[in-house]
């Protein structure tokens, strides 16, 4: 298949998700917030001893039901699931030592010889709180792993996770196999959602995986990674590896940062850089990064092919300032074009 042909396909599978999400009462644009990473809110880790479980059929279970009603129904969080082994050379545990956010009787992060992971984006301050108040009530509850910010204990978990679900306020969103129409809603896991009050919709799972799964930043992308290059043929049939794309930043861009935008520079330590040093900064970390808020705009007079990457840069008072670029895919001349930084 053609790079155009796949281009076509995408926009063409894109737009049947819009209309089946439609159909099930959900609109994709709602989504935004479980399914793009946020500079105002925080990422986390759940981790749990399986052995400490209630159930020793379903421990895993058990964890994500408490989870659920611990979660605000106002609230759209993607969830991922998954284990982490403390064996042989898959130890953690000197990794994550000095990263976790214990738990109530665990002054010291010990990993048990299975981590049960549950990870949940686009929480507040308050939210997270809750959460790890909440779920001490679980016996086998060992505490959280700050991902907010990149880091190769986050990175060392999260590769490890898959998608569990969506909760969008009162619903949840699942995936079921190709075989099964998206006329209908059915729920393939062990987890009632409905037992704990929520609406199931579900999707075949071509469509989740390639519009609905939340990936999670990670300190590194590798060149020619896959899912950077079907994003960009989300928007573009013409696919490129960025690490051989140059930054543009037009002079009356950077006046513009300079006069809008100076408290964002200023705490990403670029207030006293050139355009051309910030290109190269951008530049840096861009083959870093996981691509979101994908869009190719069609307009009389123009078409746009844009994406958002998020972008940090260390600070020496504290946490790494993020910083979301918006940037216009220019395959023609290998540029992305700066459009705005928030």
């Amino acid at each position: 298949m053609t790079d155009c042909q796949l281009f076509e396909d995408i926009q063409k599978m894109h737009a049947k998700l819009v209309s089946v999400l439609a159909r099930k009462g959900i609109g994709y644009d709602e989504l935004s917030g479980a399914l793009v990473p946020r500079t105002d809110k925080n990422e986390a880790a759940f981790f749990f001893d399986l052995e400490r479980s209630a159930s020793q059929s379903l421990p895993g279970l058990e964890c994500a039901q408490l989870l659920f009603r611990l979660l605000d129904r106002r609230s759209s969080h993607s969830v991922l699931v998954g284990e982490v082994f403390n064996w042989g050379s898959l130890s953690p545990q000197r990794l994550l030592q000095g990263e976790m956010v214990t738990a109530k009787g665990h002054p010291v992060f010990r990993a048990p010889p299975t981590s049960y992971v549950l990870y949940v984006n686009n929480l507040s301050d308050y939210a997270l709180a809750q959460l790890h108040e909440g779920l001490s009530a679980h016996p086998g509850y060992l505490g959280y792993l700050p991902c907010t910010y990149s880091s190769l204990a986050k990175t060392y978990v999260t590769v490890q996770l898959a998608s569990y679900a969506i909760k969008h306020r009162n619903t949840v969103i699942l995936q079921h196999p190709g075989d099964v129409s998206n006329n209908v809603d059915t729920n393939e896991t062990a987890h009632d959602f409905q037992a704990q009050g929520f609406n199931v919709r579900s999707i075949q799972d071509d469509y989740f995986g390639t519009f609905l799964r939340f990936k999670p930043q990670q300190t590194f992308v590798a060149e020619g990674d896959e899912d950077v290059l079907m994003s960009i043929r989300a928007i573009s049939p013409m696919p490129a590896d960025l690490k051989d794309f140059s930054v543009v930043i037009e002079e009356s861009k950077m006046g513009y940062l300079r006069e809008a935008k100076l408290g964002k520079l200023k705490r990403a330590g670029l207030e006293q850089l050139s355009s051309t040093q910030i290109e190269a900064e951008i530049r840096k970390r861009l083959c870093m990064c996981d691509l979101f808020n994908l869009e190719f705009r069609v307009e009389p007079t123009y078409q746009v092919r844009k994406f958002n990457v998020m972008l940090e840069f260390p600070r020496t008072d504290g946490h790494p300032e993020r910083v979301v670029a918006a940037l216009e895919y220019r395959p023609a001349t290998k540029t992305v074009k700066l459009i705005t930084l928030t």
